[in-house]
């Protein structure tokens, strides 16, 4: 896909010195390579990334991201503000790595129960809604005491099929 200049988080993006490099990956629609390019720069690159893909570069009707890798990458939507954000993540995605959704402020993320592995702060999100489509035993046979994708939080919730788990501090 062509790639779409002038857009406010492509002239963030393109501010990183490897940029260029970034642009023959998303053309080529090789986002495992863009996200690991990204991710040489620390979290905010990342987070770019993902919001110029969902904003900017399928515009009007979406870049669909999850056809073409099959992880939540790290620092996806790291430090995010979009209060009207939803991001739906399909049955195909089986992990959510490391910061994720750290310290975003997005509206809901909605998990699979296909989902196996949950990375270290990946669901410290400042603010927005994290629905479960299992059960709630399901997520804490998963996750709870297996994973560290709550340390740091603030606090959470998570909308489970059967009921609601409160994530404490």
């Amino acid at each position: 896909m062509d790639i779409k200049e002038g857009g406010y988080h492509f002239e963030k993006l393109s501010l990183y010195d490897n940029f260029g490099l970034c642009k023959h990956y998303i053309t080529k629609d090789d986002l495992v390579e863009a996200y690991n390019l990204a991710n040489e720069k620390g979290n905010q690159m990342p987070r770019e990334l993902t919001m110029y893909l969902i904003k900017e570069h399928g515009y009007p009707f979406g870049y669909q991201i999850f056809s073409h890798i099959d992880f939540v990458p790290k620092n996806f939507l790291y430090e995010a503000q979009d209060e009207q954000l939803v991001i739906n993540i399909p049955e195909n995605v089986k992990e959510i790595q490391d910061f994720a959704f750290s310290y975003c402020s997005i509206k809901k993320v909605v998990i699979p129960n296909t989902v196996e592995k949950i990375g270290d702060n990946a669901l410290c999100l400042n603010s927005g809604e994290i629905c479960y489509l299992g059960t709630k035993q399901e997520f804490i046979d998963k996750f709870l005491g297996k994973s560290k994708c709550f340390a740091k939080t603030k606090g959470q919730q998570v909308v489970c099929n059967n009921g609601i788990i409160e994530i404490k501090k």
